[in-house]
């Protein structure tokens, strides 16, 4: 008769090939997408004249406030508030200011609309090559994560370092390096081909 320290011998090496074999068969590896984002040529160029045009739209809508604060301000000083005169500029500066303020905010929209496009669209594209390195790799799945430092003396920043999916992993199952240099070997090839 088998000793019962022996079946329990048996029991772990069983359960520590089983364990093993799992592990080989689900290759995880991790990605810090916001660097792999912070890395992306085009979507940072894009980014930036996005940025851009929502800083000159901003100085023209002040521009046009201003304007109206100066003929508001000419209206006040008028003498006679009761006169037809008086009442066509107020009613014409409430009908430019609402319009102004429809407009801002349909402007807001549109670039809000127009980054958020953006980020989609690359992060379809960033997607698609973690999918083709993965698969040349066997890699199964990839959890995305922040590397960043935790800053002790931010709540916050305590709080999102506490509270990350990824406790530990092994620096070789890291493949931010890797994607974003396959990114940027796509993204030149793709830019060759255009030329």
């Amino acid at each position: 008769m088998k000793s019962l320290s022996f079946v329990i011998a048996i029991g772990l090496v069983a359960f520590a090939a089983t364990l093993a074999n799992a592990q080989q068969k689900t290759n995880v590896c991790i990605i810090d997408l916001a660097q792999v984002f912070r890395s992306h040529p085009t979507f940072n160029q894009q980014l930036t004249q996005l940025q851009k045009e929502a800083e000159a739209f901003k100085s023209k809508m002040n521009e046009q406030r201003t304007a109206l604060i100066a003929r508001n301000d000419r209206l006040m000083a008028m003498e006679n508030k009761e006169s037809a005169e008086f009442k066509q500029e107020e009613s014409s500066l409430a009908q430019l200011a609402a319009k102004l303020d429809v407009d801002a905010r349909n402007q807001i929209k549109e670039f809000a609309k127009r980054e958020a496009e953006l980020h989609f669209v690359t992060y379809q594209q960033i997607q698609g090559l973690i999918a083709r390195y993965c698969n040349d790799r066997g890699i199964r799945i990839v959890m995305a994560y922040q590397k960043n430092e935790v800053d002790q003396k931010n709540a916050d920043s305590i709080m999102r370092w506490v509270n990350q999916s990824v406790v530990y992993n092994a620096p070789q199952k890291d493949i931010t390096q890797p994607i974003i240099q396959y990114l940027a070997q796509v993204t030149r090839t793709n830019q060759n081909q255009n030329k």
